[in-house]
């Protein structure tokens, strides 16, 4: 069994004793450690989003978050972004037979958002 630093005391005082790790680099002609660290070791080369799929997604939140504020400034305009209650309203909606262009003028979305929901049937809301 691992031990848990969070309830077991003396492994959680054992890495406290430690302390914080410090990498020693190999002197193989297949290291890409550096054997002395100098003040250039410390910037930083970023990847672009494209290159990392971490930061491609936290672009891809940035940009979804801003056509959010954007949509909420301009509520008049029809809303394409809706949160877990409109679209539990939308399931039922649809459940009881409305068509997609009624539920759309009724819950003021933009045209095509019902049908991005998908089909019937793929997905439902959860009754407890």
């Amino acid at each position: 069994m691992d031990p848990n630093p969070i309830t077991d005391a003396a492994f959680s005082q054992r890495l406290r004793q430690m302390g914080i790790a410090t990498p020693n680099p190999t002197m193989s002609n297949s290291s890409t450690a550096s054997p002395v660290a100098g003040p250039s070791s410390h910037s930083v080369s970023r990847p672009t989003p494209q290159q990392n799929t971490t930061l491609n997604a936290l672009d891809a939140r940035q940009r979804i978050q801003e056509a959010v504020d954007v949509q909420s400034q301009n509520p008049s305009a029809g809303r394409e972004y809706v949160d877990v209650g409109v679209l539990r309203q939308i399931l039922a909606m649809r459940d009881r037979g409305s068509a997609a262009p009624d539920i759309e003028k009724r819950l003021r979305l933009k045209s095509g958002v019902v049908a991005r929901v998908g089909p019937p049937g793929v997905i439902a809301p959860l009754s407890l």
